[in-house]
C-alpha cells in the first residue's frame, strides 16, 4: 500500500508531506518486523521511495516517529515490541552519527529511554535483548542525555548478564561495552 501510494505520488509529482507523520513511522518499523517477507518488502519500498533522503525525512518527522516507536514498545504483540526496540536502536545509530541531525533526537531521549527501560521487564526474552542493545547504543551516541538513567541501566545490564539465554548475556556485555565508550 505505501509503495503504491508513494510511487504514484512521485509519478504525479504530488506533495506527500502531510502523509509522512502517519506513514513514515510505520514504514520504518516494518523494516524490523520478524516476518522475512514483510521485512524485505519494507526495505525494498524504503529504497525505492526514499532513495537517499530517508534520514532527513525521519529527522523532519521525529516527534511522530518517536511517539509511534514508544507506543509500539508497549504493543500487545511481542514481535512488534522487539521491532520497536530495534527501530529505536537505529535512531541512535543513524541520527547519533549524523552531525546534521544528531541534536534533533535530544528532546526525545527521556521518552525513548523510559520505553526501553520498560522493555527490560518484558516476558519475551528477544524484547529484553533488543532493549538492552538499544540502550547501549543510545548511551554511546548520547552519553550526557543517558547519564541520569545510568544507575537503572547498569542494574538492568548486569541483571541481563545472568539471564538463562546465552544471547541475552552476550548482548548485555555488548551494551555495557557500548555504554562505556
Amino acid at each position: 500500500l505505501c509503495r503504491v501510494l508513494f510511487t504514484t505520488l512521485q509519478a504525479l509529482q504530488a506533495p506527500a508531506d502531510d502523509l509522512y507523520p502517519v506513514l513514515l513511522p510505520r514504514m520504518c518499523l516494518n523494516r524490523f518486523y520478524l516476518a522475512q517477507g514483510v521485512k524485505l518488502y519494507s526495505h525494498e519500498t524504503w529504497k525505492l521511495v526514499f532513495v537517499d533522503s530517508g534520514v532527513s525525512l525521519v529527522a523532519a518527522n521525529l516527534p511522530a516517529v518517536c511517539r509511534y516507536y514508544v507506543q509500539m514498545c508497549d504493543a500487545d504483540n511481542h514481535v512488534v515490541r522487539e521491532a520497536a526496540c530495534q527501530a529505536v536502536a537505529e535512531l541512535a545509530i543513524r541520527l547519533g552519527s549524523d552531525p546534521n541531525h544528531h541534536d534533533e533526537l535530544l528532546p526525545h531521549m527521556d521518552l525513548l529511554l523510559q520505553a526501553l527501560l520498560m522493555c527490560f521487564h518484558d516476558e519475551s526474552w528477544p524484547v529484553r535483548d533488543e532493549a538492552c542493545l538499544a540502550c547501549g547504543l543510545l548511551c554511546k551516541a548520547y552519553p550526557e542525555s543517558c547519564r541520569p538513567e545510568l544507575g537503572k541501566l547498569w542494574e538492568r545490564w548486569t541483571g541481563q548478564l545472568t539471564d538463562q539465554i546465552w544471547s541475552v548475556r552476550e548482548d548485555a556485555a555488548v551494551a555495557l561495552g557500548d555504554a562505556l565508550e
